[in-house]
């Protein structure tokens, strides 16, 4: 019976720390979790949309330098939206990095959460 009762608490300790995202951007009121930049920099290693990742110049977002971008896809998207997206964007090795959204608006760049080291991109990609 204790070893029912320690593998059901490790099984809950681990899933509940799987199970848990942080919210690491906000494009407007969309938050974007450490999961869906996980997910789409892994997609983006793998070339799993063709074209992606691309390059990207606006001046607003970063000057006189492009970035390479990459879809995020929320909430069970699985094609990318011409009229507003969310993308996973960093420039040269990823030191610097972000979230912007691409719409037919314009260019806008979300608003991130907090800029503790664990939210470093490699940290977040790779643990």
């Amino acid at each position: 019976m204790k070893i029912q009762n320690i593998s059901c608490l490790l099984t809950i300790l681990t899933t509940s720390r799987l199970a848990c995202a942080y919210n690491v951007f906000y494009c407007g009121n969309t938050a974007i979790t450490d999961e869906h930049v996980r997910t789409a920099y892994n997609n983006a290693l793998n070339s799993a949309i063709p074209g992606y990742p691309r390059s990207y110049k606006n001046d607003n977002i970063a000057y006189n330098t492009t970035l390479k971008i990459y879809p995020l896809f929320l909430n069970g998207e699985t094609s990318i939206n011409s009229s507003y997206q969310c993308y996973l964007a960093w420039v040269g090795q990823e030191i610097a990095w972000g979230v912007v959204i691409i719409s037919d608006m314009g260019t806008q760049l979300c608003e991130r959460v907090d800029f503790e080291p664990f939210l470093q991109l490699s940290t977040i990609v790779f643990g």
